[in-house]
């Protein structure tokens, strides 16, 4: 059983093209999206209170049908819940199976082969939890480039063997208690090709509740907003984000009159239009 555990809040854009990924696999599966507000306590306790709400953007209405609908679809939701930790147990309170478990944010995006292998490799491997890069999107046509900002070698742990019982201790970083085995190096999945697309900073409405939650303010809204509108690239990533303390830079994935696409590390493939390679599929905002 490959279980997906999915906190969300206003992810309509997203929810409709997970569903159909995950209704592609060929493997047993069951996705549960925890919605509402998370409490700003325990390792979360640095980001803003927020007002208890539900998502406003149809995603609440579209879970609820889709969950009442589809039996491997599992729709919690309250205004408040008591920090992301207690929102990621109420999940494995249902999660009775064992298998793998996998923490998909709503603005990260996998692929059916990839969900498949990630599956094979916790269950077959020795390793009890793996950790990933991802192709960190700071606009649909916008990414950053190398390791820094959106893909420090602390980030991105996102698979656990599940036995069935574990509960989280941690959000930030997630820790599942007792999975204290070998972890699988982002140098590995990487190289299996397990990099996945990380829609973080994409649409202006889910970019200005980021940058509320986390304190960014209205300087980190109009910084996004500029970046949208730059011309130079590659550029330094700081000058947009106030928030970003180191070089990072981002360059477009796709530049008009050009023939190649920046590659999982953020690095020009030099691939022809002609390739297998697709334009990145922009998801539209509802």
């Amino acid at each position: 059983m490959l279980h997906i555990l999915t906190i969300c809040l206003d992810a309509a854009p997203f929810i409709l093209r997970h569903l159909s990924i995950l209704d592609a696999l060929d493997l047993p599966w069951r996705w549960y999206c925890v919605e509402g507000r998370a409490a700003a306590v325990k390792d979360t306790a640095w980001c803003r209170s927020m007002p208890p709400r539900l998502s406003n953007d149809g995603t609440h209405e579209m879970l609820r049908e889709i969950s009442s609908r589809h039996p491997r679809v599992v729709h919690l939701h309250k205004p408040l819940w008591n920090g992301k930790v207690e929102m990621c147990n109420a999940a494995l309170e249902r999660a009775k199976e064992a298998g793998v478990l996998l923490q998909m944010d709503a603005d990260e995006f996998y692929t059916t082969d990839q969900f498949l292998m990630i599956h094979d490799m916790m269950l077959i491997g020795k390793e009890s939890h793996a950790k990933f890069r991802c192709k960190y999107r700071v606009g649909v046509n916008i990414q950053t480039i190398g390791v820094g900002y959106g893909n420090y070698a602390n980030e991105w742990q996102r698979a656990w063997k599940y036995h069935g019982t574990e509960r989280w201790t941690s959000h930030e970083p997630p820790v599942l208690a007792g999975n204290k085995g070998l972890c699988v190096p982002i140098e590995i999945t990487a190289a299996c090709g397990l990099v996945f697309d990380h829609f973080s900073y994409c649409f202006d409405k889910q970019v200005k509740e980021k940058c509320d939650y986390y304190g960014y303010g209205q300087a980190g809204l109009d910084g996004w907003r500029r970046l949208q509108l730059n011309t130079k690239w590659p550029t330094r990533l700081a000058d947009f984000f106030p928030w970003v303390k180191d070089e990072t830079q981002c360059d477009l994935i796709w530049k008009p009159h050009s023939t190649s696409f920046l590659d999982d590390t953020g690095t020009s493939a030099g691939r022809s239009l002609l390739s297998n390679t697709r334009l990145p599929k922009a998801i539209a905002p509802a």
